[in-house]
Parts: C-alpha cells; sequence; structure tokens
C-alpha cells in the first residue's frame, strides 16, 4: 500500500464489510479480505477468514479494521419470552401477554423460562413489567376450585389430626 509516496508492507486479512453491532452473529456476506498496513496489524489478528464464521463482536465493530481473536466471541443466541406489557399479581397469563427476544445464553440464569406452556395459563405471584423476561417464581399454575364445590381442610401436628369439610 502507498500513502503519501511511502510503500507499506502489507498483508491480506478478512474484515467486516459493514459496521456491525454487538452479539450480531457474523456470517460469510459480512466479511471480505483486504490489505492492510502490517503497522495496523496487532499480535492476535485474526488472519483465517473462517474463525470469524458464526461468532459475534463483543462490542460493536467498524468495517475495514482488523478484528482481533478478544473482538469476537462464539455465542449462543436463545429466544426467551418477556412480558408484552405490564401484568398485574394475580393475573392469567394469555398468548398476548407474551412475546419472544433473542438473547445471549450465557447472559441468562436457570431460573428463567424458555418454554411457552411454564408460562400460558399460568397466574403472576407479582408484579411484571413490560419486557421483564418470566423466571420460575414470576409465575404459578392456577389454583383451581369451583366457586361452591365441597372441599377438605386438614391440619396435621404431632398427636393431632384435625379435618373439615365446607
Amino acid at each position: 500500500v502507498m500513502l503519501q509516496g511511502i510503500t507499506y508492507p502489507t498483508a491480506t486479512i478478512p474484515v467486516l464489510t459493514q459496521n456491525v453491532g454487538k452479539n450480531t452473529v457474523i456470517s460469510a456476506n459480512m466479511v471480505e479480505n483486504a490489505q492492510v498496513r502490517l503497522t495496523d496489524i496487532k499480535r492476535n489478528t485474526i488472519t483465517d477468514i473462517s474463525y470469524l464464521m458464526g461468532k459475534a463482536p463483543i462490542t460493536f465493530l467498524q468495517a475495514g479494521r482488523p478484528i482481533t481473536e478478544s473482538d469476537v466471541a462464539q455465542i449462543t443466541l436463545i429466544e426467551v419470552p418477556v412480558a408484552n406489557r405490564s401484568l398485574r399479581r394475580g393475573t392469567l397469563v394469555t398468548e398476548k401477554d407474551v412475546r419472544w427476544v433473542t438473547l445471549k445464553d450465557a447472559d441468562l440464569t436457570n431460573d428463567v423460562l424458555v418454554d411457552k406452556a411454564g408460562i400460558i395459563g399460568h397466574i403472576t405471584r407479582h408484579n411484571i413489567r413490560p419486557g421483564q423476561i418470566f423466571r420460575d417464581h414470576n409465575v404459578e399454575r392456577p389454583t383451581i376450585i369451583q366457586r361452591g364445590a365441597l372441599i377438605t381442610i386438614v391440619w396435621n401436628v404431632p398427636m393431632m389430626s384435625l379435618s373439615t369439610q365446607g
């Protein structure tokens, strides 16, 4: 590469063809090989285009710049249900109350509900904000006792058991 009459040694390395934001999975149509001055290449610069496939930037990456190994990471994205609107405590959750967002699997805790069967038809245990992730402690199965139905209440303590019907 010649700049201001000076020839600089170069290397061909993969660069992005467009600016890419955090958590965007890099695909083949987003990368091309380009000539870059050796002085712009760091020790951990990626030189193999295949290394970038399926990875995602950790932060915003600018098109045409060398990419280092620490700029990208292998991520697994997962669809997660979140509240579509404010849900007050005791609300029966329906399909229209849930929307899906894509998040990094590594950012999620074990209590996140990822199956709509664990949410739809359940009752909120407390108020839920729009966009809030559904967690197992956010919802519970509704108590199903028909009005006027005969029920038995039992109280057990050591040496005594009381029951009544009503």
